[in-house]
């Protein structure tokens, strides 16, 4: 979900098992959560299928089915 270039939430996931939850507010980077190794995360060059539910005030990432990060935050 995005206000525009500077206000927005975001996701990332890395094939060594690494993901991330976060949001930039006013150009400013704030951190949600983060978890390594985690084991829904294919690694290498296996394919992920790669989710992100921004429903109402709830941000849940998923990877390959599994919600791995979860977040609250009613910004935008």
């Amino acid at each position: 979900r995005a206000y525009d270039l500077d206000n927005y939430y975001g996701a990332v996931i890395a094939t060594d098992g690494y993901a991330l939850l976060f949001k930039f507010t006013g150009g400013r980077y704030v951190e949600f959560g983060r978890v390594q190794n985690h084991p829904a995360i294919k690694r290498g060059n296996a394919t992920n299928r790669v989710r992100f539910d921004c429903v109402g005030t709830q941000l849940t990432l998923y990877v390959n089915g599994t919600p791995i990060l979860s977040a609250q935050d009613g910004e935008f």
